[in-house]
């Protein structure tokens, strides 16, 4: 499908017609997944960076702008939702590991394993 046809399909979607949600998400699906599944290397997580990216694409679509590829325009917001569930994930880390050295610097732990941590998450930064 071209752009023409799509443009005729994102103006149903920004007019509220869910069915032209519906077209275009079938249109798009196997490109969006197949880039995240690429990018993504925790397989349980692509599911949830897809929906994430259709919430964004419904959310972005009125800057949409239509001299450009609407694909491009999308594989855009695929990149921006991966880097976004991966600098979730690195905070997530980094707040376990927080809490993980609080905890052995309580119990007076000399194992060393907080500064192997705190290093090895310095030089991934």
């Amino acid at each position: 499908m071209n752009d023409q046809q799509l443009h005729i399909w994102l103006d149903r979607l920004l007019d509220g017609d869910l069915s032209a949600f519906d077209f275009i998400y079938s249109q798009t699906k196997h490109k969006v997944y197949g880039t995240v599944a690429a990018l993504v290397s925790n397989k349980e997580d692509v599911n949830d960076i897809v929906s994430e990216i259709y919430c964004q694409l419904w959310k972005a679509l009125p800057s949409y702008d239509r001299s450009r590829p609407f694909l491009f325009w999308l594989n855009g917001i695929v990149i921006k939702q991966v880097h976004n569930w991966r600098r979730q994930i690195w905070r997530q880390f980094r707040l376990f590991e927080r809490n993980d050295c609080h905890r052995s610097r309580e119990s007076k732990a000399s194992d060393g394993s907080c500064k192997v941590i705190g290093a090895i998450a310095s030089i991934v930064q």
